[in-house]
């Protein structure tokens, strides 16, 4: 408890329903990067910033998508890791193109968690203080001794797993005296926290969830008037998501993937705040919606652990209605053998579902 909060720091939640969260993050950051140029988003998982980060480099409004092939708008990568920046006019000039009809227009987006090496970290957050526009999704890698003075909103998009980690975390902007701003994404299931907040003193004000989407998504010129004729501009949008990411297999992987480690990272709360973020509460059908998943949590955890063709897996998972998925996975593909059979990776997906997974970074 002897953590002080910076001098300059204002703090804030946004109650958002299970199945607009993705809508709400985009409608946040589209409203408050226009006053404030720098954000650093948490997430709970090194599979959630990879999605998150293809997905809002690459997204684009309702009826303005790109017909060329997506290319994100992060920087490009090296055979040693190394960022490689725009060495012609032709490249600039091609970049420029591909901004048209992108949500993310103008706005340089990074990521950084503890699977990227050593130089892409470096290069991404020497780019990120570069750049006039930027976001920053991250793992809780980046808390720890992180120095961006220019952050000027800290955003949990996912809440840390205890009160010392949110004070670590929001401790990233208002540096050196300057003012900075916080925003904590709760689920209407999980407002109690903010009495657990209080008890260190953490008083933190509500945003509303409504206004923010009128604002980023009606009331703004750069989205299409599509948005503003349909009756509910957050589930429209949030369905084209949906249409995007099941159109592009990669994208849409690591969707399932994002969501699955999201959804092992639920249960990783202690015990004396699992009552507040309890798994068996939460909506899987609409936490995968907000994964621009279309399809049921059911067979999303089928066609990661066995792919594609899981209609062979679901007829023999009815022969023995006893086991669950994890009993499977450790009865497929981990024996011994010549490794080139249908076992390839079995070891790599059940690691994928063990709960101390990618958490502590």
């Amino acid at each position: 408890g002897d953590f002080t909060l910076p001098q300059g720091l204002q703090q804030w939640y946004l109650e958002v329903p299970t199945k607009r969260r993705l809508v709400g993050l985009i409608s946040f950051l589209l409203r408050e990067l226009v006053k404030v140029p720098k954000a650093l988003v948490f997430f709970s998982s090194s599979d959630s910033v990879d999605f998150h980060f293809d997905l809002l480099s690459a997204a684009c409004w309702p009826g303005m998508e790109r017909s060329k092939k997506e290319k994100p708008s992060g920087p490009r990568f090296g055979a040693k890791g190394e960022i490689k920046m725009s060495d012609s006019e032709s490249e600039e000039e091609e970049d420029e193109e591909d901004e048209t009809g992108r949500i993310f227009a103008g706005t340089q987006i990074f990521k950084l968690h503890g699977n990227l090496t050593a130089d892409q970290r470096a290069g991404f957050i020497k780019e990120f203080r570069k750049a006039p526009k930027a976001i920053m999704l991250a793992t809780d890698v980046a808390a720890r001794g992180l120095d961006i003075p220019t952050v000027g909103w800290i955003v949990q998009y996912d809440p840390p797993t205890a009160v010392e980690e949110y004070l670590q975390r929001v401790g990233r902007t208002a540096r050196l005296g300057k003012a900075g701003n916080a925003c904590l994404f709760l689920l209407p299931s999980e407002t109690e926290y903010l009495e657990k907040l209080r008890v260190f003193g953490v008083e933190l004000g509500t945003l509303d969830f409504q206004e923010i989407v009128q604002h980023a998504l009606v009331d703004n010129e750069d989205a299409p008037d599509l948005l503003r004729k349909v009756k509910e501009a957050p589930a429209f949008l949030n369905g084209q998501l949906a249409h995007f990411v099941e159109a592009n297999e990669g994208l849409l992987k690591l969707a399932r993937q994002a969501y699955l480690a999201s959804t092992r990272a639920y249960q990783t709360f202690p015990r004396e705040l699992k009552s507040i973020f309890n798994v068996k509460a939460l909506h899987t059908g609409h936490f995968a919606s907000s994964f621009a998943l279309k399809e049921p949590p059911k067979k999303v955890q089928q066609v990661v652990q066995y792919g594609e063709d899981h209609r062979k897996i679901s007829s023999k998972w009815k022969k023995m209605p006893g086991m669950r998925l994890k009993e499977l996975s450790q009865k497929s593909g981990t024996g011994k053998g010549d490794g080139k059979g249908g076992g390839k990776g079995g070891e790599k997906k059940l690691r994928m579902f063990s709960a101390a997974d990618e958490f502590a970074m």
